[in-house]
């Protein structure tokens, strides 16, 4: 028989503010204008709103639109990137640190704020219960590395690198069950939208081997 598969958690990195600045001071692409542009005129919809849980709705989608666009940048820039930088510099999934409503699904909105994560590794959750994920393994820091180091040199230059370069100390070290993950919008027509992050199918397939 092959052996049982355990409950899985996937850690990562929570690159969000720190690819915002990236784009926006090393690419010198303003990612809030050109939002602001896409939705130019959605402003008269806030007409339609008479409370301010439903403003504050509206303005966390809005704030999610502006996260999910920095998928499409790094999509676009690494483009420019050899194919083995573009295998490295996986574009980073989203999660929403949320809570819902089972009665009428209806979101929290003090607590819906889209989010970034890079996959770095997948371990069994009985490694995280324990308290040995609480800090980065060695693996998904040198994971997390290979990835600041391929991000970062698709920037113009030495003054944007500077300026701008990912750094592992604006990261924010986190894990998540893999079924919080969303896969990049730009796989949605691909077979891969189906699958887990990298480090998930990696583990099972080992846990299938009986490595």
């Amino acid at each position: 028989m092959p052996p049982a598969v355990p409950a899985v958690v996937c850690t990562g990195f929570d690159i969000t503010p720190a690819l915002q600045h990236y784009f926006q001071v090393g690419h010198k692409i303003d990612v809030v204008q050109l939002l602001n542009e896409a939705l130019a005129g959605e402003e008269d919809d806030l007409d339609l709103y008479d409370n301010d849980a439903d403003r504050n709705l509206y303005a966390l989608d809005r704030e999610t639109a502006l996260v999910l666009s920095l998928q499409e940048h790094l999509r676009r820039v690494r483009e420019d990137a050899p194919v083995e930088d573009r295998e490295v510099l996986e574009i980073p999934y989203c999660f929403y640190p949320c809570m819902w409503d089972s009665s009428d699904e209806k979101r929290f909105p003090d607590n819906y704020h889209t989010r970034l994560f890079v996959p770095t590794g997948a371990y069994a959750r009985e490694l995280d219960k324990s308290g040995a994920l609480a800090t980065p393994p060695e693996a998904d820091v040198k994971a997390i590395k290979s990835f600041i180091e391929c991000a970062n040199r698709l920037l113009p230059d030495d003054a944007a690198r500077e300026r701008a370069g990912l750094k592992l100390e604006d990261l924010q070290y986190t894990i998540r069950y893999p079924r919080e993950l969303r896969f990049p919008f730009y796989l949605e027509t691909r077979r891969e939208k189906r699958l887990p992050p990298r480090p998930v199918r990696e583990f099972l397939k080992n846990v299938s081997r009986g490595q």
